[in-house]
C-alpha cells in the first residue's frame, strides 16, 4: 500500500485515507503457546453448547480444502446461508455462497488447485444438516476470513462458536500462527 501511495503521489494523484474499521487479528500461536487457549470456562461453555446440540443429531465437522471441494460442498454453504440472517433477514448481498454469481467466483477459483489448497471451508452439520461454517484463506501462515454462517434454527446452542473453534483448532495444526478475522461483529471477534 505504502509502495502505491508513493507511486500515486508521483503520478500527481491524491491519495485519500479514510478509517473504515478495526481490523481484528488474533496470535494463534500466541494463544496456543500461553497454555491459556481456549479459556477453562470457553471449553465448558463449548462443550455444553455441542451436548445441546447433539440433542438434535449426531455432530460432525468436516475440514474441506483440496481436491475435496465439490458441488456438495457448495450446496451446504448455501443451504446454511439461506437459513442464517443474511438469507432470512437481508438482502443477500453479503452472502457468498446464496447469490448464484457470487457462488461462481468461489468456484471458479477452487478450480484452481493453488487457490484450492488456500481455501478451506469447516462445516458443522447436525443429524446430517449443515448447521454451520467457516470459510478461510491461507496465506503462507497467515489465515484470513472471508465469512462464517449458522442456520437460525440451531442458534440457542451457538454453532457458529463451535465452528469457529474447532477451525481455529486446525488451522493451527496447518501451521497457521495469526488470523485476520476481518472488521465488523466486534462482539465475537474481541
Amino acid at each position: 500500500v505504502a509502495m502505491l501511495e508513493q507511486a500515486a503521489v508521483r503520478s500527481g494523484w491524491t491519495v485519500l485515507v479514510r478509517t473504515l474499521g478495526k481490523t481484528f487479528v488474533l496470535s494463534l500461536r500466541d494463544q496456543i503457546d500461553s497454555g491459556g487457549w481456549p479459556r477453562k470456562s470457553t471449553r465448558r461453555r463449548l462443550e455444553n453448547y455441542e451436548r445441546q446440540l447433539a440433542k438434535k443429531g449426531e455432530l460432525h465437522v468436516r475440514f474441506v480444502t483440496g481436491s475435496a471441494w465439490n458441488e456438495g460442498v457448495f450446496e451446504a454453504l448455501a443451504a446454511i446461508e439461506a437459513n442464517s440472517w443474511v438469507g432470512r433477514r437481508s438482502d443477500g448481498r453479503g452472502a457468498q455462497f446464496l447469490a448464484a454469481g457470487q457462488c461462481a467466483l468461489w468456484r471458479r477459483a477452487v478450480s484452481d488447485p493453488q487457490n484450492a489448497e488456500a481455501l478451506s471451508a469447516t462445516i458443522l452439520t447436525v443429524g446430517g444438516e449443515p448447521a454451520a461454517f467457516s470459510f478461510d484463506l491461507r496465506a503462507g501462515e497467515r489465515q484470513y476470513s472471508i465469512a462464517s454462517s449458522y442456520d437460525e434454527r440451531f442458534a440457542a446452542a451457538r454453532p457458529g462458536k463451535i465452528v469457529t473453534y474447532r477451525q481455529l483448532q486446525w488451522a493451527a495444526g496447518q501451521g497457521v500462527q495469526t488470523v485476520d478475522l476481518g472488521v465488523g461483529d466486534s462482539g465475537y471477534k474481541q
